[in-house]
């Protein structure tokens, strides 16, 4: 018996959505509040975002306590860490909520610069650029299935 690989270039970039909206007036349910803030535990635990975090926090007067561990229960503090991302983002939306990625087709979401799904992207960017390996597992470790919807499946490992 014969096997042939064949070899071509492809890309896979795992992205978390959640299904409902996050946040200040929002759904908030608990496994889309516990995807949120499991990525910003992962962002907000590097040394390296803590200084930015300290910085914009003083500057908007935006009060944060700890980084809040994914619990799945939406509070201020909560909140405030939402509202602490979102000042990175000064073009986009700053009413304290993250809004699900909308899927335009394929592997295609629409993530225009003025746009709420902008931030969840760069949520789920940053979380990737800090901790890749923590990113990777955070839905295994979390216990929820939030991956990208593509056709109306979701994808598990």
């Amino acid at each position: 018996m014969l096997i042939v690989e064949v070899a071509m270039a492809f890309q896979f970039f795992p992205l978390y959505n959640i299904d409902k909206s996050v946040g200040k007036g929002g759904m908030n349910a608990a496994d889309d509040v516990k995807l949120v803030q499991g990525l910003r535990e992962i962002i907000f635990s590097d040394t390296r975002s803590k200084a930015k975090a300290e910085r914009y926090s003083k500057n908007y007067q935006i009060k944060i306590g700890d980084v809040p561990k994914p619990t799945g229960v939406y509070d201020q503090n909560t909140e405030a860490w939402i509202r602490l991302f979102q000042s990175y983002t000064q073009n986009a939306s700053q009413d304290g909520k993250l809004d699900p990625l909308r899927h335009t087709g394929g592997l295609e979401f629409d993530v225009t610069a003025g746009g709420k799904q902008l931030q969840l992207f760069m949520l789920n960017k940053t979380a990737l650029w800090v901790g890749m390996t923590a990113y990777m597992k955070l839905g295994k470790r979390l216990n929820i299935n939030h991956m990208a919807k593509l056709d109306g499946t979701l994808f598990f490992y």
